[in-house]
């Protein structure tokens, strides 16, 4: 089996590497210094009791690998996407699979599943199209993953060997099928417990209330969970961004599982974990914030659900993103 690791952050350097120790064929798509770090020096793997394990990897550009696969896990970010679709559905087996890995809604929500609004578009996420253009959605396996990993410096990831570990896969239709399972099993003895879903929107959703809220508070203010939670009116704020969410969620037919004093009783003592949004905001990089907060107003609109305090953190967001935006574009000229 040919496998294919397009995005090597934190998570895809994580999966691939996992992979690799599992004796299976793998190889990297990267660029720019992940690139170069993998390319020079391979992949570093550490766990939090200091074990390593460091790699030779297999590593090609952008458009510089030409072999069809069997199985591409995709690990971009979910606005890296529309950049490289072509390329990722050019490297796909006519039966092969792609396995994307990506936090918040998808851009197929609304596709090949029964619903009221069905076939529809969510504009946030695929505005011309073009995803659903470049690529065969009867493909794509939809995934979410729990794992807290980090990418310091490139080609060298740290894992909490104690945090609670777990990937959802799922068909868009929502089916059981042999290569659902067949892909299950090839992470899972990889060391990744993997759990085949029928309900992968349901898993999306439920993984998509913690970044709702935690990811633009922790950008924007620069502060942990714990700090937010325990400032004065935090507490209230949260349960608000918690219920808005929830209730978008019903407005689809799905019932988030997340209760929010657990929720709030979880973070009381997490100050120093952040999530990725706020590493992109320290560091400069622009957010991922269309799949993770626009795409929920985008389905608030359609359903007609109110949404006061998530319109208000969406556009303070936006705004964050709008200026970290410039200053790459700034940087790249």
């Amino acid at each position: 089996m040919q496998v294919l690791i397009y995005g090597t952050g934190a998570i895809g350097s994580y999966i691939g590497g996992q992979l690799l120790q599992n004796g299976v064929d793998v190889t990297f798509v990267a660029r720019g210094a992940n690139y170069e770090a993998l390319a020079q020096k391979g992949l570093t793997m550490s766990w939090d009791d200091a074990r390593q394990v460091h790699q030779k990897v297999v590593v090609k550009r952008p458009g510089e690998f030409k072999k069809r696969c069997d199985v591409i896990y995709v690990t971009l970010k979910a606005m890296q996407l529309v950049d490289a679709a072509q390329d990722i559905q050019s490297l796909l087996a006519n039966d092969g699979a792609l396995v994307m890995i990506q936090n918040g809604l998808p851009w197929w929500y609304f596709q090949n599943i029964a619903s009221p609004w069905q076939g529809q578009t969510l504009q946030s996420l695929d505005p011309d199209k073009s995803l659903a253009k470049h690529i065969n959605l009867a493909q794509v396996i939809g995934a979410t993953i729990y794992r807290p990993i980090t990418m310091k410096v490139p080609g060298h990831v740290t894992i909490n060997r104690y945090a609670s570990e777990k990937l959802i896969i799922g068909e868009v239709d929502n089916q059981l099928t042999n290569r659902l399972e067949k892909i299950q099993t090839l992470t899972h003895l990889s060391g990744i417990p993997t759990q085949a879903t029928s309900d992968i929107r349901g898993a999306k959703w439920n993984k998509l209330m913690l970044n709702l809220v935690w990811n633009p508070l922790c950008a924007l203010t620069r502060r942990a969970p714990g700090h937010i939670a325990a400032f004065p009116g935090g507490t209230q704020l949260i349960k608000e961004l918690f219920n808005e969410g929830k209730a978008v969620a019903a407005s689809l037919g799905v019932t988030v599982s997340l209760d929010e004093q657990n929720e709030l009783k979880r973070v009381q003592s997490i100050f120093n974990e952040k999530p990725s949004m706020f590493h992109d905001a320290v560091n400069g990089r622009p957010m991922e914030i269309d799949a993770i907060v626009n795409a929920v107003i985008e389905c608030a609109q359609i359903t007609q659900t109110p949404t006061p305090n998530l319109n208000t953190l969406a556009t303070y967001i936006g705004l964050l993103n709008q200026h970290l935006q410039e200053k790459n574009d700034d940087l790249i000229q």
